[in-house]
Order: structure tokens, then C-alpha cells, then sequence
């Protein structure tokens, strides 16, 4: 599934409940902050392993607080996206 902004992510996410979530952080409006901070606090989403694609360390740090469990830094490395997801997945099924 795609969704061009938060809110628009935030429905599917919670009418699909997918197994995994990427995030490109170039939300509109800093949406992704606030999108990170509405998974990782609700009851319904908080267990959906969540992949933050970010720009710099920054906000890598600032998604890994929020509730990412994965950050990953453009330009994206097919090797670390593999590696993350398989990881992604299996927490997800151990949750």
C-alpha cells in the first residue's frame, strides 16, 4: 500500500494492519513525526514493526525515539534494505 501523507497512511494502516511499514520521512508538514509517534502509541499499531527512510543522522536518531524500529539512510543499499526487512519480519512474527 501507498499513502501521500499521514493521515492517509494512518487509515490504511489501521484498516489493513500490514506486517511491515516503510516510511519515507519527507511527509509533508513533518508528517512523519507525527506519524511515528501515532503507530508507536497506539494499541492497535504499536506492534507493527515500523522502517523509517531517512535523510541524515539526525532524524535518525529523532525516528528511533519515536517508536522506528529500523532507520535507514538514503541513498538506499539494496543489501541493508534486504537485511532490514528480513529482520522486520521476523520480529514482527515473534510479536
Amino acid at each position: 500500500m501507498i499513502a501521500d501523507n499521514g493521515r492517509k497512511g494512518r487509515l490504511l494502516v489501521v484498516s489493513l494492519t500490514p506486517s511491515l511499514i516503510f516510511l519515507d520521512a519527507q511527509l509533508s508538514n513533518n508528517e512523519a513525526d507525527d506519524f511515528v509517534l501515532y503507530l508507536g502509541r497506539s494499541s492497535l499499531t504499536a506492534a507493527i514493526p515500523l522502517a523509517v527512510l531517512s535523510n541524515n543522522e539526525i532524524e535518525r536518531a529523532r525516528f528511533f525515539r519515536a517508536a522506528a524500529a529500523a532507520c535507514l539512510t538514503k541513498p538506499l543499499k539494496i543489501a541493508e534494505v534486504e537485511r532490514a526487512v528480513i529482520g522486520l519480519l521476523e520480529l514482527a512474527a515473534v510479536r
